[in-house]
């Protein structure tokens, strides 16, 4: 809906009307770049909650590797022992 075509815009000059459709075509440029920043931040979150589980996963493999290592390098000495 253009603001220039509404009842309240009746009577005013030429020039006031030309600067209300001029702040209205900011407006709208302002609200598409808006959204196209708000879809850029949500890729990037999304993003972030891949990268996090991918990360939270190989730690969670990391530290079960380290307990099986030391459980072997255990293993070995008390063969060694006995």
């Amino acid at each position: 809906m253009s603001w220039a075509e509404e009842d309240w815009t009746v009577g005013l000059s030429g020039r006031v009307l030309q600067k209300v459709k001029e702040l209205q075509v900011h407006q709208e440029r302002l609200s598409r770049e808006n959204k196209q920043k708000q879809l850029q931040l949500d890729n990037i979150h999304t993003n972030l909650e891949k990268q996090t589980a991918k990360v939270q996963t190989a730690m969670t493999n990391n530290i079960h590797h380290s307990y099986c290592y030391r459980g072997k390098t255990e293993l070995y000495k008390i063969e060694i022992c006995l």
